[in-house]
């Protein structure tokens, strides 16, 4: 069958016609399940052709089943792509094809090429990862050796989490005061280390101009101990004081925030930096960019960070908190910015945020409909299960019925819902059935549905039907992912991996993470999660794009 699929496929014609891609990608799917080489033989046939496509086909699927001839195929397309200068030349995506084969010593070479092109996704190859060894580094110690600064060989010694490099790293910066090209490839180095010793900080340091230093603000933010807390003080205190009060330039200032938000969760004693945050803050009303963003970005925190609510407590905050949440005064009202702000107003008048979200519900901006669910449950899950069912019982968006289903299931209300399934009402049995759908796939559960089965109203019959083809295939996710986490062979677990994201319910932005998923990408390793990642974006892609049809047309889903 193998044999006869590569015939197939392998035609010239068929590979180079645009036409044929659907049977193309067929053929790879079937050769995929089956486990055996033909898959590698036809990646391997797709790195080789002339034609773009089939080439890009090869460089994103080589990852799945590669065997030495794949890894040469890689490095000769870079090569051969690199010297005609092809205007499809992408280096990076080639060179981290070969890094996610696992064949460094090739990925390193290729980067080096590609005189160090910062890709972070390198970095988070090597997550938990033994470091490169110098063999595999081979080709940077050689570009080192020529030019002590190439930001090639640099870089490789980064994520290749070579901590014994760190001290030359570190010389550099220093060498140049955390100025120029060369401090900046050194401090890209260091930004790819997992972890990094307090001796490294200071040099880091040098290079904080200002919030434009994002990267190193980061870094140290990442960092715990006296160091890194009294580096991130001295950048904080001398931006509350300095910057200059002002409209806003996009969100320059947020790393700034950043530091802060970190201190005042960390520091043993923050009251200093508590009294100078509560200045600036008073700057509000003069439409200070560093005031509106530090209440922006800590309020969320506000009730669970004591440190975090003694900044805010103020009425000019709560003041324009509250402008923030009904949208006034702002040219372009966003659904999130409401809901952060009614986060943050949660600290001090939860009932009145309570109340607010209540009729939020209902308003006429669909994004708001949709992000008010989950913060009404997080504020009372006891109280919102009936107001949000009956709220679902009036929505027209399909979409949002989804998100506040999904909201519903993830509190325990399974009981009530249970009961309501068995309701004299036609509406309630519908939505009720509706809605266990979304939840635990329980012995109740299952009994409540199957008594709908002989509803005397047909579209509760179809409700129970859809629900209980729902719960199988939570089911049937639930022991995909047991046998992805038993499994050991690297081919059968991107398939289950994929078989996964086809059965599992994937979500959507406005509600809490499927059960299934945090124990599933837990078990991955850092390659398996970047192909997790790109194929669970491109289904969540698919269920958005389905949700928006029915949308539009704004029909009932029974």
């Amino acid at each position: 069958m193998e044999e006869l699929l590569i015939n197939l496929i392998g035609n010239k014609d068929l590979m180079s016609a645009h036409a044929g891609e659907l049977v193309r990608r067929s053929a790879k799917a079937l050769l995929f399940r089956m486990g055996g080489q033909g898959f590698t033989q036809y990646i391997n046939m797709c790195l080789q052709s002339s034609e773009y496509w089939p080439q890009r086909e090869g460089i994103d699927d080589a990852h799945l089943r590669p065997d030495t001839d794949t890894i040469r195929h890689l490095v000769a397309l870079f090569k051969d792509r690199r010297e005609k200068k092809s205007k499809d030349y992408d280096g990076t995506e080639i060179s981290f094809a070969i890094a996610k084969c696992g064949a460094w010593k090739e990925a390193v070479a290729t980067l080096i090429e590609l005189n160090g092109w910062h890709d972070s996704r390198f970095a988070r190859l090597r997550e938990g990862a033994s470091p490169l060894t110098d063999d595999e580094l081979q080709a940077a110690y050689e570009a080192l050796a020529v030019d002590p600064y190439s930001p090639g060989g640099l870089m490789a010694l980064g994520f290749g989490q070579r901590q014994d490099e760190i001290p030359r790293l570190v010389g550099i910066i220093n060498e140049s005061n955390g100025t120029g090209a060369q401090a900046s490839a050194a401090i890209t180095a260091l930004s790819a280390f997992s972890s990094l010793p307090e001796q490294a900080l200071p040099a880091i340091a040098t290079c904080i101009k200002g919030p434009e230093s994002r990267r190193e603000i980061a870094m140290i933010c990442n960092q715990s101990g006296s160091i890194a807390f009294d580096t991130l003080l001295q950048f904080v205190f001398r931006e509350l004081e300095s910057a200059p009060i002002g409209p806003r330039v996009s969100r320059f200032y947020e790393p700034v925030v950043w530091a802060i938000d970190i201190l005042l969760r960390r520091l043993d004693d923050p009251s200093d930096l508590i009294s100078r945050c509560r200045l600036r803050i008073e700057k509000l009303g003069e439409g200070d960019a560093l005031a509106e963003l530090m209440v922006e970005m800590l309020a969320p925190a506000a009730s669970q960070v004591q440190a975090i609510c003694s900044v805010l407590d103020q009425r000019t905050t709560r003041d324009y908190l509250e402008r923030r949440a009904s949208g006034s005064g702002q040219s372009n009202s966003r659904a999130d910015l409401a809901t952060e702000a009614l986060k943050g107003l949660e600290a001090w008048d939860k009932e009145q945020v309570y109340a607010t979200a209540k009729v939020m519900l209902a308003s006429e901006d669909v994004g708001t409909r949709a992000a008010i669910p989950q913060l009404l449950a997080d504020l009372a899950s006891e109280r919102a299960g009936m107001i949000l069912f009956e709220r679902l019982t009036n929505e027209p968006m399909p979409s949002i019925r989804m998100t506040i289903a999904r909201v519903i299931a993830s509190f325990g209300f399974e009981a009530k819902l249970t009961e309501l399934s068995a309701a004299p009402d036609v509406d309630t049995r519908i939505w009720a059935c509706f809605v266990l759908g979304f939840g635990a796939p329980s012995e109740g559960v299952f009994e409540a549905l199957k008594a709908r089965l002989d509803d005397t109203d047909a579209k509760v019959f179809e409700a129970a039907v859809d629900s209980i083809c729902q719960l199988e295939r939570s089911l049937e996710t639930e022991r995909l992912v047991e046998k992805f986490c038993m499994e050991t062979t690297a081919h059968k677990r991107y398939v289950l991996m994929d078989a996964v994201i086809e059965w599992g319910d994937c979500g959507d932005d406005h509600s809490p993470a499927s059960p299934w998923l945090s124990r599933f990408v837990q078990d991955m390793s850092p390659t398996e999660r970047n192909h997790f990642i790109g194929q669970f974006e491109n289904r969540r892609k698919e269920t958005r794009s389905e949700a928006e049809k029915a949308d539009r047309k704004v029909g009932s889903l029974f």
